[in-house]
């Protein structure tokens, strides 16, 4: 990802190259891999605003997690190229095994056992739509 001045209007380059997009990312996020793919392909062509207002009044506890991550994407956009959310449009989702979490469970007579949570990575690429002007600050 290239970072761009964000003074004024987008730069001509920053609407012209495939490669002016952000990522999003959990490596921990505690939902399974089928139920992330299922709200990654609802939400994917989205502009960022549509996929934020679909996953806060969609049912089911996995999309709030999958809302954050594009939340932090959105910003990270605002921060390098001077965009807001009606200018991204979610390209890609990708997700994949996360890190194990693991943890101690105390037991009778002095014993421990191990504590095994999977977790999901997820990435969400936005890229930068073409025509939108950055946004007055």
């Amino acid at each position: 990802m290239r970072t761009l001045r964000t003074d004024g209007d987008v730069p001509d380059e920053a609407t012209r190259s495939p490669e002016t997009t952000v990522i999003g990312h959990n490596s921990q996020a505690r939902l399974s891999k089928a139920e992330a793919r299922r709200v990654l392909a609802r939400v994917q062509g989205m502009t960022a605003t549509q996929a934020l207002w679909a996953l806060r009044f969609a049912p089911g506890t996995v999309c709030a997690p999958v809302a954050r991550i594009v939340a932090q994407a959105v910003v990270q956009a605002e921060h390098a190229f001077g965009v807001g959310p009606d200018a991204l449009v979610i390209a890609t989702g990708e997700v994949g095994d996360g890190e194990t979490i693991v943890r101690v469970r105390r037991q009778a007579h002095g014993t421990a056992g191990w504590i095994t949570t999977e977790t999901t990575d997820i990435r969400i690429k936005l890229r930068v739509v073409r025509g939108h002007q950055a946004h007055a600050r």
